[in-house]
């Protein structure tokens, strides 16, 4: 069993593509960041992929700049996926324990899963990800692993993240034409909350903006679970553009000001 294993994630934004190649270490948990990159973005709208060809081209730009600062051949590659089309489906799903023990089996609960999941959508949109919010056996709810314990009846609430296809097919195409296959594709709010939050927070309950250059983005979490998400299609450029045209200058100024000057209170 390999010691360590070796990371790429890129997070591809309105205004910019950031890449990072890292190196996990499985015995503890430790991670060293083996290099780094950020390139200027234009095919990307409010966090959505409008032009692949050109987001392509720079992703493979962040590409040979990982592998000639980290000497490491990149193949592999997490990739965020962001934009107003994401949004949220509360879901439930119910199915019978197989087993004659009645205990319940991981069948069982891919099965009340996969059932959540089947959600009537338009032709256009899809799936991306299934967050289980609480499982409930024979009426008894609050139950975070139903696995090994007895009952009859396994259901299941969640939360689903869902998309616009063409947007995912638009981002999958510009990463792989950079270069990379896709090892898995994650929600923005959920890779922010990962980055940010600790367990304890999400235990709590906490609510989680997020902003970026073309994307406003806010989670919810309540006892460690994710409640709700939504991303809405403004962010901090949005904040540049006004203070250039108010101060009537150029947006490489107004954005110099934005950052050197402007408090939040």
């Amino acid at each position: 069993m390999p010691k360590s294993i070796t990371l790429t994630a890129l997070d591809i934004g309105t205004s910019s593509i950031k890449g990072v190649c890292a190196r996990k270490n499985l015995v503890s948990g430790e991670i060293e960041i083996l290099a780094k990159s950020q390139m200027p973005c234009f095919g990307v709208r409010n966090g959505e992929v409008i032009k692949p060809q050109d987001v392509s081209k720079t992703i493979s730009e962040v590409k040979e700049d990982l592998i000639q600062k980290s000497g490491i051949k990149i193949k592999e590659v997490l990739v965020n996926i962001s934009g107003p089309h994401l949004f949220s489906v509360s879901s439930q799903g119910v199915v019978s324990v197989s087993r004659a023990d009645q205990k319940i089996s991981r069948e069982d609960i891919q099965r009340v899963l996969k059932q959540a999941e089947a959600v009537n959508l338009p032709s256009n949109k899809e799936v991306l990800e299934v967050f289980p919010k609480e499982f409930i056996i024979d009426g008894e709810g609050g139950i975070k692993d139903p696995l090994g314990l007895e009952g009859m009846r396994l259901e299941a609430k969640v939360l689903l993240c869902c998309l616009f296809s063409p947007i995912l097919e638009n981002l999958e195409k510009a990463v792989v034409e950079g270069g990379f296959q896709i090892l898995e594709v994650i929600p923005s709010p959920l890779a922010s909350s990962r980055a940010c939050l600790t367990p304890q927070q999400k235990e709590l309950g906490v609510l989680l903006v997020d902003i970026g250059a073309g994307t406003c983005s806010i989670s919810v979490f309540e006892k460690g679970d994710l409640i709700d998400f939504a991303v809405f299609p403004a962010g901090s450029a949005n904040i540049t553009n006004d203070i250039a045209i108010c101060l009537r200058t150029e947006i490489s100024t107004a954005e110099r000001i934005k950052k050197e000057f402007a408090t939040l209170k």
